[in-house]
């Protein structure tokens, strides 16, 4: 049987946003498993995995190992970069980006979760879409993997946009609204079907923590703490984030029962607009309080849904953190900045508890996050039944769309 050549695009796997992590690693995780079930071999690139190299490396999952080559754009390195790339590229040493669409026998498009959009700007998409360029220029199939489309504001990219989805064989969807989203327009457009997140099949090791306190765990966003990339309310907030996460903390650590973590899920090594880490290492020092914990820097997202899995209630403003509390079953409130939130967590799973920070005030906030607090016994049981019906029949409609594709 033939050896497969899989393109894996907007799919990073050297990055601090362990969110877009979860995506990357969690399709890599189901597609070696249908191949193995199906006794098929594949070899992946991802071509924008975040290492700047030509190279084969490895993706840790627990109990496996998962290869992948790498790819460098030509175009965006540096000039003496690229004349070095050019000349190892000529003497064999690495394949061009030419030969990499030529073989490739599949491409499938991630999106990073929620870029195919314009919600971060217009350079993001344009960087998202360019994998859909090239399928149509070396006319290969491009299919795109359980995601978020749109919303756009600009109706020039949002044109781009619906290009590249007609010339798609197959477009997966996270959310209802996304769903509906691409049928009003594309209408008659039969290719697109409603899923859900690849991330709820991320693999993890349970944890446990000491069963004297209630251990609730605060996720933050730095993006939101800073205003968004633009620092200026970029995502349209109606009330001020940071004061928010204050009060939130705040109202955890007047119960005396409660142990409160934060836990980043965007990490870096150095202070920037991204890093939650850095916002948790401040407050951590501000409030130096002995029921406040502060999360490891996790080095991988199997190691973050790990220690989520171990708490007895999450809120949480970055969505795959939310989703690893969901998908290993503990009460959360997911903090919603876009519709990405409400059209999975609302629409598609049907889950009550979202606060949504451009409608609602810190006091409604608040009071939605207390009260799923005081309901978190039976929050846990409705998220255990979701899991086995709702996302349990995602999955096996998830399993039989991609072994099709890999026929």
């Amino acid at each position: 049987m033939k050896k497969l050549n899989i393109l894996l695009a907007n799919a990073p796997l050297k990055n601090g946003n362990l969110g877009c992590v979860a995506l990357s690693m969690s399709a890599l995780y189901l597609l070696d498993r249908l191949l193995a079930e199906n006794g098929q071999e594949a070899r992946f690139c991802l071509p924008d995995s975040g290492w700047r190299d030509s190279k084969s490396h490895c993706c840790s999952l627990p109990g496996k190992e998962i290869s992948y080559d790498t790819l460098v754009w030509p175009q965006e390195l540096h000039l003496t970069a690229r004349l070095k790339h050019m000349m190892r590229v000529l003497c064999g040493r690495e394949r061009s980006l030419a030969e990499v669409f030529r073989q490739a026998d599949l491409i499938l498009d991630l999106g990073q979760g929620d870029s195919f959009s314009d919600i971060y700007g217009a350079q993001r998409f344009r960087q998202i879409d360019r994998i859909h360029r090239l399928a149509r220029k070396y006319r290969k199939p491009c299919c795109l993997l359980p995601q978020t489309i749109g919303p756009f504001q600009s109706e020039s990219l949002e044109k781009k946009a619906m290009e590249s989805l007609r010339h798609s064989r197959s477009v997966m969807v996270r959310d209802r609204q996304s769903y509906d989203y691409v049928r009003r327009q594309l209408p008659g457009f039969d290719q697109v079907e409603e899923l859900t997140d690849l991330a709820f099949w991320l693999p993890y090791t349970p944890q446990h923590f000491a069963d004297d306190r209630c251990h609730v765990g605060i996720n933050i966003s730095a993006l939101l703490w800073n205003g968004g990339y633009q620092r200026n309310n970029q995502f349209g907030l109606k009330e001020d984030y940071p004061a928010l996460v204050r009060a939130v903390i705040d109202a955890f650590l007047e119960k005396p029962d409660c142990q409160v973590h934060l836990v980043p899920h965007v990490v870096h090594g150095e202070r920037n607009v991204e890093n939650d880490y850095a916002v948790c290492y401040d407050l951590a020092a501000q409030y130096k309080h002995p029921r406040l914990t502060l999360a490891p820097l996790f080095l991988s997202p199997v190691d973050a849904k790990s220690y989520i899995s171990g708490l007895d209630f999450f809120v949480g403003a970055r969505m795959h953190a939310t989703i690893a509390a969901f998908s290993s079953g503990v009460p959360v409130v997911p903090i919603a900045y876009s519709r990405k939130f409400g059209g999975l967590f609302c629409d598609s799973l049907q889950y009550a508890y979202v606060a949504d920070l451009r409608q609602q005030s810190r006091e409604q906030t608040l009071d939605t996050i207390l009260q799923a607090f005081t309901q978190r016994a039976s929050l846990k049981e409705q998220i255990q039944q979701t899991l086995d019906t709702t996302v349990k029949d995602k999955e096996a409609l998830l399993t039989e769309r991609l072994r099709s594709l890999l026929k």
